[in-house]
């Protein structure tokens, strides 16, 4: 057992243990025999109960927020479903996860940390944010939020951030150093998390994170990464600094009326920053042009194992990750072979979609030829196992392109993810 699980088993433990005993009073407070009308309230929650859990993905989120006024009669029968283990929450699914930090019972926060201690729990981000949203007093919680700042899947990253910035109005030298450090993380959501923690605990500095993602006008092949990062970074300068002076993440930021307002948001930045040192952004942060040189592209995404990005370009290189990707170079006709193995290959895949849509993806992209869209095929499913799921001749490719990864970490990850999603 790791040293985070201990201190998490540890905290879950000391949680449920304090709740523990009101929990048995109430329960043995509890009528008999219910009224007519709490037999109709009962009949509501359960009906809240169904849809939160099978209905469709518009009314799940919708049910799960009105249980939360259902109060102790919807904790008790939470608790129950849940059965105190992670793999029978999981049962329960993602929105009603996210919904459990709102009842502000102790047992239920219990078996959240429960759940994100557990790798193979499908539901960590929903969980994550259900702690974050919702912190708790107890100081207990800054380690292990802080240490959740390292996982691999980048949704926990930005929630503990998030959960970590609610909790402390000026945090702990560690707590700060570690948000900081997000600065400079793969995943932009999580940048941006961690530049408006760190602007609301005195460091506006971190606002030059957000004005450098206005420029972005990269994609990920069909994937419009810049534009979208342009408009959350907007949403959060407007936040801090009250105005946005009309910049417009739909036209690029060349534009005239854009450079006027860049110009405006910088003078308003730096009155912010005043005499503060003004730190050199990451590589990483930095606006980059759009990927035009790619011809195969593998998106990984894994609820339980994170998140991988990876193009392969014509002239031998590997690009690693969206926004501003590194470049890695691969042995002359790499790609040449792979693009020989791919219309091979993809010309026996019968379909573009396997699967049902869910939390564990494999998004291949082909670029057929110079200026072609690319063709797209996908595998996806839900946080239960499927065996065959992948097709063969789909397999072999994948197994050929992460055979390709020059860097033995990343080609561990990436195989680790596609076992989670469809198989070795």
């Amino acid at each position: 057992m790791t040293a985070m699980s201990r201190l998490l088993s540890a905290l879950a433990a000391a949680i449920l243990a304090a709740a523990s005993a009101a929990a048995q009073n109430a329960a043995q407070d509890a009528a008999q025999d219910a009224s007519p009308a709490q037999d109709a309230e009962r009949a509501r929650m359960d009906g809240l109960l169904e849809k939160a859990v099978r209905g469709s993905a518009v009314i799940r989120p919708q049910a799960a927020a009105r249980l939360v006024a259902f109060g102790e009669p919807a904790i008790e029968r939470l608790l129950a479903l849940s059965e105190g283990t992670p793999a029978a929450t999981a049962k329960l699914g993602a929105d009603l996860v996210e919904a459990f930090g709102a009842f502000g019972d102790a047992r239920l926060r219990a078996l959240l940390w429960r759940c994100i201690e557990d790798r193979d729990f499908p539901w960590r981000p929903a969980a994550a944010r259900s702690l974050a949203a919702h912190p708790s007093a107890d100081a207990r919680e800054a380690e292990p939020l802080t240490a959740l700042l390292a996982d691999p899947i980048a949704p926990v990253r930005m929630a503990a951030v998030q959960g970590l910035h609610r909790l402390f109005e000026a945090p702990p030298d560690a707590q700060r150093s570690a948000v900081r450090a997000r600065l400079a993380d793969p995943s932009d959501f999580v940048r941006r998390a961690a530049a408006v923690a760190l602007c609301g605990w005195g460091e506006p500095e971190a606002l030059l994170w957000l004005v450098e993602d206005l420029q972005r006008t990269d994609t990920f092949f069909e994937r419009w990464s810049g534009k979208n990062a342009a408009y959350e970074s907007r949403r959060a300068l407007g936040e801090l600094l009250g105005d946005t002076f009309g910049y417009d993440p739909e036209t690029p930021p060349t534009t005239e009326a854009n450079q006027a307002a860049l110009t405006r948001l910088r003078a308003a930045v730096d009155a912010r920053i005043g005499d503060r040192p003004r730190p050199a952004l990451p590589a990483v942060a930095l606006a980059a042009p759009p990927v035009t040189d790619a011809v195969l592209g593998l998106e990984l995404v894994s609820c339980r194992r994170g998140e991988h990005y990876l193009a392969w370009t014509r002239d031998d290189h590997l690009l690693i990750g969206m926004g501003n990707p590194t470049r890695l170079a691969l042995p002359p006709g790499t790609v040449a072979r792979l693009l020989t193995l791919a219309e091979a290959q993809l010309a026996r895949v019968e379909r573009p979609f396997f699967g049902t849509p869910g939390c564990d993806l494999e998004m291949l992209r082909h670029v057929p030829a110079p200026g072609t869209p690319p063709r797209t095929f996908i595998v996806s499913k839900g946080e239960a196992k499927v065996e065959g799921l992948r097709p063969e001749p789909l397999g072999e490719l994948l197994r050929a392109l992460v055979a390709s990864i020059p860097d033995e970490p990343l080609r561990t990850a990436a195989a680790e993810t596609m076992a989670a999603v469809g198989g070795p």
